[in-house]
C-alpha cells in the first residue's frame, strides 16, 4: 500500500484550484480570489523547493560578484506570491530583500506572516511590468516562475514580458544578476536569449530533479544573466552533464536546439574583427571625436542603451574619405529591414552613390 503524503496531496488540491488558462494567470482579480481562499499558510512551492536551489543561490549571491556581507546585498523577488523563497533567503543572512506581487491579498498575508520573525523584509504591491523602484538599485533579481507566468503560449511574448524584461535591466546594478528559474519552454528561451544578448553574460544550469511535494514534473532550469558595462556578445555554455541530457525527453531537446541557434547568432557577432560599440562608449571618445567626420572610419554600433532600452538595433557608421566628394549630404541615415548590405564594400558603394559625407545604416529588425 502506497504511503500517504499529506503535503503532496495538498499541492495536488491547490493545483486543481489554480487559474486555468494563460489569460487567467495574468488576471489580478483571479489571483486575489485564489489567495483569499487559500491564505499565506496554505501554499505549494512550484518548480523547485529550497533544498534544490539553496547551494546554487547562495554561491551566486555571495561569490565572486558580491564581496559585501550577505546582509548588504540587495535582492528583488518579483511575482513572489506565497512562495517561501524570500523567507529562505532572509534566513540565510540576506536582509535587503524586496518582494513584490500585484495581488494585494497575498502581499498583506505575507507581511502579516513575516512582520515579527523577519522585520527587515519589504513587501510591496506592484505590477512586475511597471516596478516602482529607482534604476540600478538591486544586486540581484531572483525570479521563480514570474516570467513563465507572463508568457502567453498561444500568442507569444507581447507587451507584458517585454516590459518586465525591460524593468529587470533597468533595476539591476552593473555586475548584477538576473536569476530566472524557468521551465525553459521555447518561447521563453527565445525571449531570454535575444533580450540578454548584448551586454550580458549568460549561464544556464539544471536544477536537481529530486521531486519535492507539488513541484512540477518538468525539469526546472536556472538561467543567470550578468549585467556587463560593455556591449559584449558571449557564447552561452550550459552546465548540464551528459548523463542528464541523455535521460531527458523533448523538453531538453527543445532547449538544446534553441541554445544551438542562439550560439550560432552569437558566434557571428563575436567572429567579427571589429568591436561593437554602444553610443555611450562613442560619446566617451573610445573611437575618437564622434562629432567630427574622420576619413575612412567604420564603426559598428548599437542604438539603445544596455540595461535600459527595451530594443537594440545593430548599425554601421561610415565616414567618407574627402576625395570621394563633393558631397550633397553631410549625414544620411538608411533604414533596412534585412542585412542586405552585409559586406563593407557594399556599404561604401551606397555611401558613394548617395554622395554623403557620413552614412548610418540601421537594421530595423530589433535584436533586443
Amino acid at each position: 500500500m502506497a504511503e500517504e503524503n499529506p503535503a503532496k496531496e495538498s499541492c495536488i488540491r491547490i493545483a486543481e484550484e489554480l487559474p486555468v488558462t494563460a489569460v487567467d494567470y495574468i488576471n489580478q482579480e483571479n489571483w486575489n480570489s485564489f489567495f483569499t481562499s487559500k491564505g499565506a499558510d496554505d501554499f505549494c512551492e512550484w518548480y523547485a523547493d529550497w533544498p534544490q536551489i539553496r547551494t546554487s543561490l547562495k554561491n551566486l549571491l555571495s561569490f565572486p560578484l558580491f564581496q559585501p556581507l550577505p546582509e548588504e546585498v540587495s535582492i528583488l523577488v518579483p511575482a513572489c506570491g506565497a512562495s517561501r523563497l524570500s523567507e529562505h533567503l532572509y534566513d540565510e543572512g540576506f536582509r535587503h530583500i524586496a518582494s513584490v506581487d500585484f495581488s494585494k491579498v497575498v502581499i498583506q498575508a505575507m507581511m502579516k506572516r513575516n512582520i515579527r520573525a523577519r522585520p527587515e523584509m519589504k513587501w510591496r504591491v506592484m505590477d512586475i511590468t511597471d516596478i516602482k523602484f529607482p534604476s540600478g538599485i538591486f544586486d540581484a533579481i531572483v525570479d521563480k516562475g514570474g516570467l513563465d507566468i507572463l508568457m502567453d503560449s498561444e500568442h507569444g511574448p507581447r507587451s507584458g514580458p517585454l516590459s518586465y524584461i525591460s524593468e529587470v535591466k533597468r533595476l539591476l546594478k552593473a555586475g548584477g544578476l538576473y536569476i530566472c528559474l524557468t521551465l525553459a519552454e521555447p518561447l521563453v528561451l527565445d525571449l531570454l536569449f535575444s533580450k540578454f544578448r548584448f551586454g550580458w553574460k549568460i549561464n544556464l544550469y539544471t536544477i536537481s530533479d529530486e521531486a519535492s511535494p507539488g513541484t512540477t514534473t518538468q525539469q526546472t532550469f536556472m538561467l543567470v544573466a550578468e549585467k556587463s558595462i560593455f556591449t559584449v556578445v558571449s557564447r552561452i555554455v550550459p552546465s548540464m552533464d551528459v548523463s542528464f541530457v541523455e535521460t531527458q525527453g523533448i523538453q531538453v531537446d527543445e532547449l538544446l536546439e534553441a541554445l544551438k541557434r542562439e550560439n550560432t547568432i552569437r558566434e557571428e557577432y563575436s567572429k567579427s574583427t571589429d568591436k561593437w560599440y554602444s553610443l555611450e562608449e562613442l560619446k566617451q571618445g573610445i573611437k575618437g571625436n564622434i562629432g567630427v567626420i574622420e576619413s575612412g572610419r567604420v564603426i559598428k554600433l548599437f542604438l539603445g542603451e544596455t540595461g535600459i532600452s527595451r530594443f537594440f538595433y545593430t548599425c554601421v557608421l561610415l565616414d567618407a574619405p574627402p576625395e570621394t566628394g563633393p558631397f550633397s549630404k553631410q549625414f544620411l541615415v538608411l533604414f533596412l529591414q534585412k542585412k542586405i548590405l552585409a559586406s563593407e564594400f557594399q556599404q561604401w558603394l551606397v555611401l558613394q552613390s548617395f554622395k554623403a559625407a557620413r552614412l548610418l545604416i540601421v537594421n530595423i529588425s530589433s535584436h533586443l
